[in-house]
C-alpha cells in the first residue's frame, strides 16, 4: 500500500511540475508583438462620380500607430489602399520610420485622384444609396513590413544580445466617412480602431504567436504576420536592460 502511494505521489508530481514547466513555455512564448491602430480623423473634400462612371476622389486620414511592445519598431514599407463597395479605388505609400518602444506615432493616409469603375460594379449604387444617407462606408487596408528589435537573454551566462525578428501585419480599418458638402469636409466622423491580422489565419496579430501556423517566405508572400528572418546580431549590452512586454 504504501509503495502505491508513493507511485501515486510520484505521477501527481511529475504532471505537476510538467504542467507548471508547459506554463511557463507558453507564458515566454505567446506573442509579444502588441501594435495598435486608430484612424483619429477622416478628412473627405471629395467623392463624386461623374457620367462616365469615374469616381474623383480626395481623401486625407490621420492614424495614430501605437508600440505597447519594450522593443524598437522598424517600419520598412507601408501602403495604404483604399477600397469602396469591393473596388479599390485608390494607392498610398507612406514614408517609412522607426518607432521608440512605448510609443505613439501618426501617419496621414492620403488618397487623391480619379478611378474608373466598372459598369456592373456594386459600388456604383451603394454610393448613390449612401449619398442619401449622409455617410460613405470606405475600407482602408495597410500594409506593413516591420522588423522588431530588442535584447534578448543568451541563457545562464546572464549575457545579453540584440534580437531581431521581421513580420507582415495587415491592419484593416472600416470606416463611416461623412458626405462632404460642397467641396468641404463634413463633421460626425467617430474615431475608429483598426484590427491588425493575418489574413491567412484570420487572427489578430495580439494573439497570434510568432511563426505559429505560417512559412517563412511563401506565406509571407500572402501577407501574414509570420517570423520573416531569424537573423539575430550579438553584442554586450548592460544586463538589466528590457526585453519585449505588452503594456
Amino acid at each position: 500500500m504504501g509503495r502505491l502511494c508513493c507511485i501515486i505521489c510520484s505521477v501527481i508530481t511529475v504532471v505537476f511540475i510538467g504542467g507548471f514547466i508547459w506554463l511557463l513555455v507558453w507564458l515566454a512564448h505567446r506573442s509579444h508583438w502588441h501594435i495598435r491602430v486608430n484612424v483619429e480623423s477622416a478628412n473627405l473634400t471629395r467623392f463624386d462620380l461623374d457620367l462616365n462612371q469615374t469616381l474623383a476622389y480626395n481623401l486625407t486620414l490621420r492614424a495614430s500607430v501605437r508600440n505597447a511592445n519594450r522593443a524598437t519598431v522598424y517600419y520598412k514599407k507601408l501602403e495604404a489602399r483604399a477600397d469602396y463597395g469591393g473596388q479599390q479605388f485608390g494607392v498610398a505609400n507612406l514614408t517609412t520610420f522607426t518607432q521608440r518602444r512605448k510609443s505613439t506615432e501618426m501617419i496621414y493616409p492620403a488618397f487623391h485622384g480619379r478611378s474608373q469603375m466598372p459598369g456592373d460594379s456594386p459600388a456604383l449604387e451603394k454610393l448613390r444609396r449612401e449619398k442619401g444617407e449622409g455617410f460613405y462606408s470606405i475600407d482602408v487596408k495597410i500594409y506593413m513590413e516591420i522588423t522588431l528589435e530588442w535584447l534578448a537573454s543568451a541563457g545562464e551566462s546572464g549575457a545579453t544580445y540584440t534580437a531581431r525578428k521581421g513580420y507582415a501585419p495587415e491592419v484593416n480599418c472600416s470606416l463611416k466617412v461623412p458626405v462632404p458638402r460642397n467641396g468641404t469636409a463634413s463633421a460626425g466622423f467617430n474615431a475608429t480602431p483598426c484590427t491588425v491580422k493575418c489574413p491567412e489565419q484570420g487572427r489578430d496579430l495580439l494573439s497570434h504567436p510568432a511563426g505559429k501556423g505560417c512559412t517563412a517566405h511563401a506565406a509571407c508572400r500572402q501577407r501574414c504576420c509570420c517570423e520573416l528572418n531569424r537573423k539575430t546580431t550579438r553584442k554586450p549590452e548592460a544586463p538589466n536592460s528590457d526585453i519585449p512586454g505588452n503594456s
